[in-house]
């Protein structure tokens, strides 16, 4: 489970965290009634799905580079078929 699965069903429990920010970004932040919960909460959740989309990547490195290798030597299966 990657976590997508209970933030679209709205069934994700919440936990508290204690922060430390910069003080300038906080006071502007709160002036502009921003919720830095939701923020901090898109921030690490971004954070969390580059981390994971790039280790899938190195993970599965080698066999993209053998696909790749293999589609410049034969190309795609619907060569033949394009109309453009």
């Amino acid at each position: 489970m990657d976590g997508s699965e209970a933030k679209s069903s709205g069934k994700a429990s919440k936990g508290r965290v204690n922060l430390s920010v910069r003080e300038d970004l906080l006071q502007e932040a709160r002036r502009l009634k921003l919720n830095l919960s939701q923020l901090a909460e898109e921030a690490i959740d971004a954070a969390l799905r580059k981390l994971r989309a790039d280790r899938w990547k190195e993970e599965n490195r080698e066999a993209i580079e053998a696909y790749n290798v293999y589609i410049r030597e034969h190309g795609v299966w619907s060569k033949g078929m394009r109309r453009f």
